[in-house]
């Protein structure tokens, strides 16, 4: 949680309406990026399945989807709008040791529900699962290891550093946890009610680990570590 200096300097304090506009907008605007993305892939000639080959031209593509992300919504729409730094976002280094262990441990809890909801939701076999998370190429790592920077950083300080502190201020604890976990699930613009669910609880698992005022480190490494591992399962 933001301490009285941070939020003295913050442009807008946890308990105003016009730290949550602010959120949402920065919300609205991370998820115009990906029918952004979508936009430019079709007009690279590149198909949906294309787009996770880790070719040279998908992750061309993906890379300036990551920096536009980072670069204007992170730093500009936090640091700069916002007047928030990484350090009052939560990415403190004070003893890193629990926060990295705590992390880890989180990542594998987060690959755990991915591949349980894949079989309990999407209806796969275990063993498909498997052949498709250990299947992908070398590329394909690298691609994902990209993406789980960005993930990490930028969802993590708008959702988990930004966001979750306002709504738990006005909220509660559960209240805020519920309501910011909810965001992120619609953020994804996958409204199916596999797409809902699943992102619905990623968002409460990395809230949890994110907890009251945890260093962003934790829930970031096992956001970061979904990605690295499971990918686009």
């Amino acid at each position: 949680m933001e301490t009285a200096a941070a939020a003295a300097a913050a442009r807008w304090p946890l308990e105003s309406r016009g730290r949550l506009v602010h959120g949402l907008a920065l919300v609205l605007l991370l998820a115009a990026g990906f029918p952004l993305m979508s936009v430019v892939a079709h007009a690279w000639g590149l198909d949906p399945q294309q787009m996770w080959s880790g070719d040279s031209t998908s992750f061309l593509l993906l890379a300036g989807f990551s920096a536009w992300r980072v670069g204007l919504v992170t730093l500009v729409g936090l640091n700069v709008v916002g007047k928030v730094t990484p350090g009052q976002l939560g990415w403190t280094t004070d003893d890193p040791g629990p926060s990295l262990g705590l992390g880890a441990l989180g990542g594998f809890a987060a690959v755990a529900l991915a591949v349980g909801m894949a079989v309990t939701l999407g209806g796969a076999d275990l063993t498909a699962v498997g052949n498709a998370v250990f299947g992908y190429s070398t590329e394909q790592r690298l691609m994902f290891v990209m993406i789980a920077c960005d993930a990490a950083f930028t969802e993590e300080s708008l959702f988990r550093g930004y966001l979750q502190p306002a709504m738990v201020k006005r909220f509660g604890f559960g209240g805020g946890l519920l309501a910011t976990s909810a965001v992120f699930s619609l953020y994804h613009l996958n409204f199916t009610p596999q797409g809902l669910v699943s992102k619905l609880a990623f968002g409460l698992l990395f809230g949890l680990l994110r907890g009251r005022d945890r260093p962003l480190w934790v829930s970031g490494l096992a956001h970061a570590m979904l990605w690295v591992v499971v990918g686009m399962l």
